[in-house]
């Protein structure tokens, strides 16, 4: 796809509550070492209750935090810094009710002042590279209205880059499962971010499932986040690993070999065999009798 002397695009796999936790970011790593991996987003809180508990990262991989205080935000960052993460992500763009009642996550596209508060804080207190991750707007927002402060604000406040869902976020009557399909995708955005603002890393997330569409979404833009797809179907990773990065045709034994081996000594360490085989499902998307391949896999957790 790219010529010997180009800079691949950016492939970002996106920060999903329940799937990004270090297993399947390890498997992920393992499938695509050149893939920039986000944790579950973190509420900056519960984070800095937990930190001390939490083993490092296995794999390089940014530390996806929410909150609205940059003091707690502070706080969050210098133990991910800590704890040996590569960089930090302010979450501006998850649209659940709970989150919404915190004042985080997509509600504080309406603040972006405090998110330029926030982004800096982060930045200053870790030392770290710092993006952000949003949306569009929010609810009847017109992008061209409610995008550009919040761009501007990051910008500001010295973050490298932004990974932006191209619909906006409704809040209002609608959950957050359908808010990854139903307000309308508008991909001619990234472009126009990038165009804004080209000293930014502007990564485009939303409705990608495939090589071939990632490589048609990266027009204008520095690259793509995937998320469902990579659960769902994570060998796409290995086809990005070979068409993107050079790497050669992926052996899928010895990376489960090496898997198995992570898997090995989190079992000692008391991890529950459901959540390291978890992210082995995906690998039997397509495959003859999958579904019940997948439940022999719950049954043996």
């Amino acid at each position: 796809m790219q010529e010997a002397t180009a800079r691949p695009p950016v492939l970002s796999v996106a920060p999903m509550v329940r799937h990004s936790h270090r297993h399947a970011r390890r498997l992920w790593a393992l499938l695509c070492p050149a893939a920039v991996l986000h944790t579950e987003m973190q509420p900056a809180r519960s984070f800095i209750r937990r930190a001390a508990a939490l083993p490092p990262p296995p794999d390089p991989a940014v530390l996806q935090l929410a909150g609205d205080d940059p003091a707690e935000l502070a706080a969050a960052a210098a133990l991910g810094a800590r704890l040996g993460f590569a960089g930090l992500n302010l979450n501006c763009g998850c649209p659940s009710p709970r989150a919404t009642a915190a004042g985080f996550g997509a509600c504080m596209m309406a603040r972006p002042r405090r998110i330029g508060e926030c982004l800096r804080a982060l930045r200053d207190a870790s030392g770290l590279p710092v993006t952000l991750k949003c949306r569009l707007g929010v609810d009847k927002d017109e992008p061209a209205e409610a995008l550009p402060a919040v761009i501007d604000a990051a910008a500001a406040a010295g973050a490298a880059g932004v990974a932006v869902h191209l619909r906006s976020a409704w809040l209002k009557g609608v959950n957050p499962r359908a808010n990854r399909s139903r307000p309308p995708l508008r991909p001619e955005w990234g472009p126009r971010i990038k165009r804004g603002w080209p000293q930014l890393q502007v990564v485009g997330n939303g409705g990608v499932r495939s090589v071939a569409e990632a490589e048609e979404r990266c027009a204008g833009v520095d690259g793509v986040m995937l998320g469902r797809a990579i659960v769902s179907q994570p060998l796409l990773l290995a086809e990005f690993a070979t068409r993107w990065f050079g790497r050669p045709p992926l052996k899928l034994a010895a990376v489960l070999e090496r898997y198995f081996a992570h898997c090995v000594r989190e079992r000692a360490a008391g991890v529950p065999a459901a959540r390291l085989l978890q992210p082995l499902y995906g690998l039997l998307h397509g495959r003859p009798r999958a579904s019940r391949a997948r439940a022999e896999l719950a049954a043996a957790a």
